[in-house]
């Protein structure tokens, strides 16, 4: 997708195998497929990855078990090797979480948790930070009475990006119910905020509730491509519309183009700055 000029194409592309690479078992959001569920931080010749919790899943008597093998910090370089980080602290076991970089941290938030070896999963709505340079992981202590600064409900399937230092989190699902709201957190106060009105409506063509979508920022908007969208409670479709929320207007609009991908969910979205691309 072309930023510059709205329009889409598919570009060629051929892929290369580094030689060694961490394990990992289904599911986890690390592996390639699920990319983008973990998300990346780029740093001048090095693109750091977090392998939260390898989460194996399987099905046992129509329940879904949870067990946690790693919860590992890796670093992928540009010469093609890993390397384990320091990880210091508490680190949570997640899985379809969203991860950004956020004022020198990895900000983890959502997803699916087992704080056990083997435990029954849970939705979480808890925040993790991984201090980049210290190599420590932290909880963020919140409001326990979710009172006096509200914060989202637990979900996983959501998307996060930062703009201006601060971090957005959209859409996302916690047991059945897709969501639509928009959220911001505040890394200096340490508060979220729900954008106001976002719940229900903002101002434009806001998308429908959605989950395993991909969203990337591009000057002061926040695009929004794909996923599974619930205009009706209990129904699912998916989605190939492009939604553009201007965070100066706060003005959710579609995104026209000639041609679109297929609908799709659970992708993953990156922007190219040196070619103004969305790939």
């Amino acid at each position: 997708f072309f930023g510059t000029a709205p329009s889409w194409l598919t570009p060629n592309v051929s892929c290369a195998v580094v030689d060694v690479t961490p394990s990992c078992d289904p599911g986890t959001s690390a592996c390639t497929r699920r990319m983008a569920q973990l998300g990346a931080f780029r740093a001048p010749g090095l693109l750091l990855l977090l392998l939260l919790a390898c989460l194996a899943t399987c099905a046992e008597a129509a329940q879904l078990i949870f067990e946690p093998s790693t919860m590992d910090a890796t670093k992928f370089d540009i010469t093609n090797r890993w390397s384990t980080l320091p990880a210091n602290g508490t680190a949570p076991f997640l899985m379809q979480h969203s991860l950004v970089e956020l004022a020198g941290s990895l900000a983890a938030f959502g997803g699916w948790h087992a704080e056990t070896a083997r435990g029954t999963p849970l939705i979480s709505g808890d925040l993790y930070l991984y201090d980049l340079f210290a190599g420590v992981w932290g909880k963020v202590d919140l409001d326990p009475d979710n009172t006096t600064h509200p914060t989202p409900q637990g979900r996983h399937s959501h998307t996060a990006v930062v703009y201006n230092g601060t971090m957005y989190v959209f859409g996302g699902e916690s047991n059945a119910e897709t969501f639509g709201d928009l959220w911001s957190y505040d890394p200096g106060t340490a508060e979220w905020t729900q954008v106001d009105g976002s719940k229900w409506a903002t101002s434009g063509s806001p998308p429908p509730p959605t989950k395993g979508h991909c969203a990337q920022v591009l000057g002061d908007t926040m695009l929004v491509f794909g996923g599974l969208q619930s205009p009706i409670a209990g129904a699912q479709t998916y989605s190939n519309t492009l939604y553009s929320y201007n965070f100066v207007s706060n003005a959710w609009s579609t995104v026209p183009s000639a041609a679109s991908p297929d609908p799709r969910a659970y992708q993953s979205c990156v922007w190219y700055t040196n070619t103004s691309k969305i790939l």
